[in-house]
């Protein structure tokens, strides 16, 4: 899991691209980009191939999910260091 600067500019990466795939499309218009493996988990923030247009709520779900794994990875990296 990317933490710490790292994450920050990649965040960053993943932010500028997707205001620039926004910008490029109008149907996208109410839709938010959503990266398929999350950068946090060392996905490609730029790469289109890497990004899915979702609803709020999908996103929603979608993000709550991953956060569900992240915090399960973490307790099991507390309980096994």
């Amino acid at each position: 899991m990317l933490k710490g600067s790292e994450y920050k500019e990649a965040r960053d990466a993943a932010n500028k691209a997707n205001r620039a795939i926004h910008a490029s499309d109008p149907s996208l218009k109410g839709l938010q980009m959503h990266e398929i493996q999350p950068v946090k988990f060392g996905g490609n923030p730029t790469d289109v191939a890497n990004k899915i247009p979702l609803t709020p709520a999908e996103h929603m779900e979608a993000t709550t999910w991953w956060r569900r794994i992240q915090k399960q990875l973490e307790e099991d990296i507390l309980k096994n260091p």
